[in-house]
């Protein structure tokens, strides 16, 4: 498993006259790096048979965890929901990788459950949806320790959230460094953020601080203010995956009265732009791309 954390060099931008620091762990491997890489670090080193987990049907974390069952000489058996026609007619993105990894594909209507029955009766691994769990935490403290050896004053860091698990960790490690952490919601909305932080930790002090983008973003909808932030970095030579970063980028701009008196900013790329592909498609079929 070609895995090079030396490769995610930190490279400077400016982004709307302002700048900005970019963590390129996009270029850690080419089929597992980003958020990712860190938040199945655990899984690395260790030796297993059967892995399992649930999610959505373009998920980068199912397109990670095939790819190191696959390593692994594994099963990997995922459970999602009936999928959509368009899909079934091209199978693309993150589906079609994951399959050609030879992942075993459950279509069901209750996800979590059927798949924690699945590993209960075959001894396997359970990873929930995105990989929310403490297991999380050791790549994630190898990642805050990268980013404290930069030895950056007055450092603010950025984080994309799903689950909000890498994001949480993170702040908890950085907390006493004082180096802020900011995330947002780009799956559900701040409520749902702060009950996923609520679930892995207690400890409200250390959770990272959520910035709302004055637009609401469904996911995975086409929107042309993200398309117009994928265009924008593409232009500079560096690309971001239209889910998660362009939202935090969003996000950045939207509340960057908040941000602009740290004289370190750092973007962290979580990765998963192999998933771009099936997300273009949408904008393509909505005539935007």
């Amino acid at each position: 498993m070609k895995i090079n954390f030396n490769n995610s060099i930190i490279e400077s931008y400016i982004w709307h006259k302002e700048s900005f620091l970019i963590k390129r762990d996009d270029l850690i491997s080419p089929f597992i790096n980003g958020n990712k890489v860190y938040k199945f670090y655990f899984l690395l080193n260790r030796d297993f048979e059967i892995i399992t987990s649930y999610g959505g049907n373009q998920s980068n974390a199912m397109a990670t965890l095939s790819y190191i069952a696959k390593v692994k000489n594994a099963r990997f058996v995922y459970f999602t929901r009936e999928l959509p026609t368009l899909l079934l007619n091209q199978v693309s993105g993150n589906l079609k990788f994951a399959l050609e990894n030879k992942m075993e594909l459950k279509i069901s209507n209750d996800m979590k459950n059927d798949c924690i029955a699945f590993a209960n009766e075959n001894n396997a691994i359970f990873v929930p949806q995105g990989g929310a769990m403490n297991e999380a935490r050791e790549g994630i403290a190898k990642l805050a320790q990268d980013i404290i050896n930069l030895n950056l004053e007055n450092l603010c860091v950025f984080y994309s959230s799903g689950t909000g698990t890498s994001s949480l960790f993170l702040q908890e490690y950085l907390k006493k460094y004082n180096i802020d952490v900011f995330t947002t919601p780009c799956v559900g909305n701040k409520n749902y953020l702060y009950k996923q932080f609520l679930i892995l930790s207690k400890k409200k002090q250390n959770f990272p601080q959520i910035l709302q983008t004055k637009d609401k973003f469904t996911f995975a909808k086409p929107n042309i203010k993200l398309l117009n932030i994928y265009r924008e970095f593409l232009k500079q030579g560096i690309e971001f995956d239209l889910l998660y970063d362009c939202v935090m980028w969003h996000a950045i701009i939207d509340n960057f009265h908040i941000i602009k008196n740290y004289k370190n900013r750092l973007f962290l790329h979580s990765g998963g732009i192999f998933g771009n592909k099936s997300q273009i498609e949408r904008y393509e079929y909505y005539n935007m791309f």
